[in-house]
Parts: structure tokens; C-alpha cells; sequence
């Protein structure tokens, strides 16, 4: 049985085949996600021209092979492309810890801010291809399968990648780094949830999961 397809593909066939509906919904949800992965890399003036550079080198090769399949992965393996090529030093930290784990949280407490302020310093210990996890998995929604096709990484090295991650963040942390985040507000039990979340996810690259049995 073939596997399902991802709803994106079927907007992006129709986006290429200029379709006004497609356009809108493209808009707002594809191109802004690119965007976000761009300014996290470049100020927001360049991440708009790099964006709109993906969106023209997806286009051509869409027209230049007939057996093209038009999926989210490879929309995103060609914005990584762009970045790679085109950035003059990738940023010392940048990801946003907020941002990365709940992309609209409300006012978070003080408790919250402190964790965020320890998980921010902790995450420059991480290279660039361990913050390159984290950043498809949570703020993109991608499977670990995705993540490898991505990067261009084998998905065992993408595995691999768990106990290690794992390993640096703990031993920046501070030992009592979810206990700090415990709150009774209900507006942060959400973000509280994504962290707790973390670690847990860690483990999870190290599993045997339906998702990653794809061949390397």
C-alpha cells in the first residue's frame, strides 16, 4: 500500500499549475514558513530575496524534469541549498527558543523566561547540524525521515544525532531545568508541555519507528 501523501503536495501541484486559490494558501502558509526559515539566518531585507531564490529554483526544476514531484521536503531541501550557498557565516545562535517551541506563546512568566534564558545559552553548544534537528523537527513539523532528506544526511547519522544532542543540552542546563519551568498558569502550560517535550523527543531519534525503516 502506498504511503499517504502530505496535503502539501497536492497544494504545491496546483500552485504550479497557477491556480489563484493555491496562490493564496501557498502564500500563507509555504512561503511563509521559508521566509521564517530564512530570517532565522539572514536580516529580514536578505531573507526576502532568498526566499523568493527558493521559490524561483523550485519553479525551475519543476519545469526542467517531467517526472518532477512536487513535495514540502524537497521545497525545503532547496531553501537549505540557498542558505547554505548564499550565507557569509551562519549565526552564532539562531534559534529562538520561544520562537522554536511555541511560535505564538502568550507573556510568558518569569519562571518561563528564566528556562528560555537557560535553554537559549545552552543551545550554542549545539553545531550547526544538531541545531538543523531541531529547528525542521519543532518548528517545521517534519518527520525525522524528512529531516535526513533535508540535509542531505543519512537517516541513521540523524538517529545518531539524539543521545548526543541530548548529552550537550544536559550538561549545560541546570539540573532542576524543568522543575523551573512548573507553573500554575494556564497560559504557559503549553510551552511547558513543548519543553518537557524535548527531551523526550531526544530519546525518540534513538527508536525504531515505521517512519525510519526508508533505506539510507
Amino acid at each position: 500500500m502506498p504511503p499517504e501523501e502530505h496535503p502539501d503536495t497536492e497544494l504545491l501541484r496546483r500552485w504550479l499549475k497557477r491556480d489563484p486559490k493555491a496562490d493564496k494558501e501557498f502564500n500563507r502558509t509555504l512561503r511563509a514558513e521559508i521566509r521564517r526559515f530564512m530570517l532565522r539566518r539572514f536580516p529580514p531585507w536578505e531573507a526576502d530575496d532568498r526566499t523568493q531564490e527558493t521559490l524561483c529554483g523550485f519553479l525551475e526544476s519543476s519545469a526542467s524534469s517531467p517526472n518532477f514531484a512536487p513535495t514540502r521536503v524537497y521545497l525545503f531541501g532547496v531553501a537549505h541549498n540557498v542558505a547554505r550557498k548564499r550565507r557569509r557565516g551562519w549565526r552564532e545562535q539562531y534559534i529562538d527558543p520561544v520562537e522554536l517551541f511555541c511560535p505564538d506563546p502568550s507573556t510568558p512568566s518569569q519562571k518561563v523566561a528564566l528556562g528560555m534564558r537557560d535553554l537559549s545559552r545552552a543551545l550554542t553548544v549545539l553545531r550547526e547540524e544538531e541545531l538543523k534537528v531541531l529547528e525542521l523537527y519543532y518548528a517545521h513539523q517534519m518527520t525525522f525521515a524528512e529531516v535526513a532528506q533535508v540535509i542531505g544526511s543519512p537517516a541513521s547519522t540523524i538517529r545518531g544525532l539524539g543521545p548526543k544532542i541530548k548529552r550537550k543540552l544536559k550538561g549545560k542546563l541546570p539540573e532542576n531545568f524543568l522543575d523551573i519551568l512548573k507553573s500554575s498558569d494556564d497560559e504557559n502550560a503549553d510551552l511547558e508541555l513543548k519543553l518537557e517535550e524535548l527531551f523526550y523527543t531526544l530519546d525518540r531519534l534513538t527508536r525504531e519507528r515505521g517512519e525510519e525503516h526508508e533505506p539510507d
